[in-house]
Parts: C-alpha cells; structure tokens; sequence
C-alpha cells in the first residue's frame, strides 16, 4: 500500500494504550477525542504529537497509567518551492509524555 502525502498532510499512528486510555472516573479517552486532536490546526508533526500527548495526559488526570503507549506522527511540511519531509516520534512508557 503507498499514500502519498501533499505537503501539510500528517500521518499519525498509534497503539491501543492511547486510546483506551482511562480517566478516574472510568471513562476511556477513544476514538473520537483522537479524531478531535488529529483534526486540530497543527504547524509541525512535532506540534501534533505534542498536543495529543498533552490531552492523553490531561483526560486521564491522577489515573495510573494501565498499558504502554506508543504514538507516531509523519509528514510533510508545508513549503513554497520544494516540499521537505519531516517526522516526529514519541513514545510514552510508564508516565504519559516521557519522551
């Protein structure tokens, strides 16, 4: 499978341990909220991953962390002339935002 990504366009992957993520309260972070994130006006990949992070961590407040959380954005950067690519991992292990 190939996707080709115009310049601006951001891939973002990631594991069950960001979606299934847990607040005090019972309530599972989802889908939905990730589509949220994913769908916020964002400079850089560096700046989506960042923000999904954050909201990870703010949704799921004083909980423990309960599963390992892997997440992965690509893309290309919005350029006049030529199109430069860019890519920005982070990965959360015990403490959501480790980096």
């Amino acid at each position: 499978m190939t996707i080709e990504l115009a310049p601006g366009d951001f891939l973002t992957l990631f594991t069950d341990g960001i979606s299934e993520a847990m607040n005090t309260q019972g309530e599972i972070y989802g889908m939905e909220r990730i589509r949220q994130q994913v769908a916020a006006p964002m400079d850089t990949v560096t700046d989506l991953g960042r923000h999904i992070l954050d909201d990870v961590k703010q949704f799921v407040g004083d909980r423990s962390q309960s599963d390992d959380m892997c997440l992965a954005c690509f893309g290309r950067e919005r350029t006049t002339g030529a199109v430069r690519r860019s890519a920005s991992t982070i990965v959360a292990k015990k403490k959501i935002g480790a980096t």
